[in-house]
């Protein structure tokens, strides 16, 4: 028999705050999800069909398909079945810079929401990456007017953006800052820059004891 794996208390307080996290979520309006890395931003992206299904009170988590529209950097690398038939063609291609990569896949997954007549909450993860200071500006700016017009047509009831950007955050309109550390947003822009423990990063704890601590 496998002897269970011990877990340290501050992997099992990251899981705590990362529950309370995803229970507290509101997916009305616009929400700047933000967290250190390995900290389960993508976790938490990745069950939010749970979270409409309860919202609407709905029989099956199946019954929320193409209710949520997502471009994310394993996205942008793979075949993504939410964007349809023509889901390949917003993957990444070798031979563009990142930066015209991630404006492309973002322009085209709200494109396909402003076509949708099924979606209901648009999550844009992580668009910095590979970009400038002066290219997120420019996309975080293209971002929000985009989210605002979905919002103000009713194409959309929420979206979420999941950063690391203080940059880019200051130029996205917001309703709820969500920061899975459970700072404020004033205390995450102005917090002082600890560097990460590479050795638990590549540990991945979190991950071990959500897997393991499955209902």
């Amino acid at each position: 028999m496998k002897e269970k794996k011990t877990y340290s208390e501050k992997t099992k307080l990251a899981y705590t705050r990362l529950q309370e996290t995803f229970q507290d979520l509101d997916v009305e309006g616009v929400t700047i999800l933000t967290g250190n890395n390995g900290s389960g931003k993508s976790v938490i992206r990745k069950q939010l069909p749970f979270a409409f299904q309860n919202l609407y009170e709905l029989e099956k988590v199946s019954e929320t398909q193409g209710w949520i529209m997502s471009t994310s950097m394993d996205a942008r690398t793979g075949s993504n079945a939410e964007w349809g038939a023509l889901s390949g063609i917003m993957n990444d291609t070798s031979w563009v810079a990142t930066s015209q990569n991630t404006f492309h896949s973002i322009k085209g997954l709200l494109d396909s929401a402003e076509r949708s007549e099924k979606v209901k909450y648009v999550v844009i993860d992580e668009y910095e990456i590979g970009c400038s200071e002066e290219t997120i500006v420019a996309l975080a700016q293209y971002i929000s007017q985009r989210i605002q017009k979905l919002l103000e047509d009713k194409k959309i009831i929420g979206a979420m953006v999941i950063t690391h950007s203080r940059l880019g955050v200051e130029h996205i309109k917001f309703d709820h800052f969500v920061n899975i550390e459970g700072r404020t947003y004033e205390e995450w822009k102005n917090r002082e820059i600890v560097p990460t423990n590479l050795e638990e990063l590549e540990a991945n704890e979190l991950f071990g004891y959500i897997r393991d601590n499955k209902e």
